[in-house]
């Protein structure tokens, strides 16, 4: 489809080929904003088996996506009546650690690197606390890209130690996950790195998720959809992703979203 980046603040637009990860007015968040008129869905699309290809139509990309096969995840059926005691309950659980760095993340980073290559970046950055700087380490390594992670020093080293594996640099902060964003988006803007992260192309990314849930769902929409937040993108990614499947007739309507978070 078509598209700009559209701030969601002060709603001045952007170019496809703007590399800006904030509105240079008033430097609030930017969105990728859909002409859904430029839409043309595969006669067969509703029957098509999910893959990180099949959504590409709904991403604002202008070549292949590059992908280490994320995605086509099992949506796992619960047992209600052992777990709640009441079997007429229908849950599924979406099993995003058979993604190829266990985690959601390798939605929206696919997204990220294939963008960073079409605007001709040969090197990224970003701010993480561990997962997401894996998975941008992970393919930017196999892209071909130099990748540079920011990261509290008090860090699991665990996670440290696989970034590092990756060929990364590693930035390490003496501070907490906002000290590191404030240093990444500084290293990028004057070190002509593109920014990965909780940002526009990363939301447009994890969108796969809840598409190929209701694939996997028989385009049965469920009543409700619980999901883990820290800063919410992909809570924002799935609720942006439910907009399009109904504006594109695919889903009649949009399930209640309940955000769980961590209480400390």
């Amino acid at each position: 489809m078509d598209y700009t980046l559209k701030c969601t603040r002060c709603t001045k637009e952007y170019g496809p080929q703007s590399t800006a990860f904030r509105c240079k007015l008033c430097k609030s968040v930017l969105e990728v904003s859909y002409d859904y008129s430029t839409l043309e869905l595969n006669a067969g699309f509703r029957n098509e088996v999910p893959s990180s290809q099949k959504y590409v139509q709904f991403l604002p990309l202008s070549t292949p996506l590059r992908t280490l096969e994320e995605g086509s995840t099992e949506l796992k059926a619960v047992d209600t009546e052992e777990l709640l005691g009441d079997g007429s309950v229908k849950l599924h659980l979406k099993i995003e650690t058979e993604n190829p760095t266990r985690t959601f993340k390798d939605r929206g980073t696919a997204v990220e690197i294939t963008k960073a290559m079409e605007l001709g970046f040969s090197d990224v950055c970003c701010a993480s606390t561990g997962n997401m700087g894996l998975s941008i380490a992970k393919y930017s390594r196999h892209f071909g890209l130099s990748s540079t992670i920011f990261i509290s020093k008090d860090a699991n080293t665990e996670k440290l130690r696989k970034i590092e594996e990756q060929g990364a640099k590693l930035e390490k902060v003496d501070g907490d996950f906002n000290d590191s964003l404030v240093l990444a988006e500084e290293f990028a803007r004057y070190n002509q790195n593109f920014l990965c992260g909780d940002y526009h192309y990363r939301k447009e990314g994890q969108k796969s998720l809840i598409f190929e849930m209701l694939d996997q769902l028989g385009y049965q929409v469920p009543d409700y959809l619980f999901v883990q937040v820290g800063n919410a993108t992909l809570l924002s990614a799935i609720y942006k992703g439910l907009k399009e499947y109904k504006k594109a007739g695919l889903i009649k309507k949009v399930p209640r979203l309940i955000a769980v978070q961590s209480e400390s």
